[in-house]
């Protein structure tokens, strides 16, 4: 009975951590073009938010290729991006979106103790791009 007891009282930890980290993944990808726009459907309100973040990002302090692909959430959804911005009549500096015709080569994905982690690798025609880790599942112990 103990067993019983314990194997549930296991399988409710790591549901709960891995709904959680469902959140997170939510949470974190929200703020790129990709999900909101591409994926969803977004208002021009919210493309002005991330325009801030741009400006704040890029123009006022300078910023490299991977902070335009984190906004933008892909290599692709950085471009799209780039072209509603301009759409709507936003300053946008050309040179940050410079070299984005890329291709999606893969993921990686770790285990860390009950999440499952990933990155992203993009084949871009200056070098291979990849994205920060980020929750992207549950698994158990080092196993995905």
């Amino acid at each position: 009975m103990r067993k019983v007891i314990l194997y549930i009282s296991v399988a409710l930890i790591i549901f709960t951590l891995a709904s959680q980290g469902t959140m997170i993944t939510k949470k974190v990808t929200t703020d790129d073009y990709q999900e909101e726009c591409l994926s969803e459907g977004c208002s021009d309100e919210e493309v002005r938010e991330l325009w801030v973040s741009y400006k704040e990002e890029c123009i006022n302090e300078g910023c490299s290729r991977e902070e335009v692909i984190e906004l933008g959430g892909t290599p692709q959804g950085a471009l799209a991006m780039l072209n509603h911005f301009r759409r709507l009549g936003f300053e946008v500096r050309d040179r940050d979106f410079l070299n984005l015709q890329c291709t999606a080569i893969g993921s990686q994905t770790k285990c860390a103790a009950v999440l499952m982690l990933c990155k992203d690798l993009w084949q871009c025609p200056d070098k291979v791009h990849e994205s920060s880790w980020y929750v992207c599942g549950g698994c158990l112990g080092g196993s995905c």
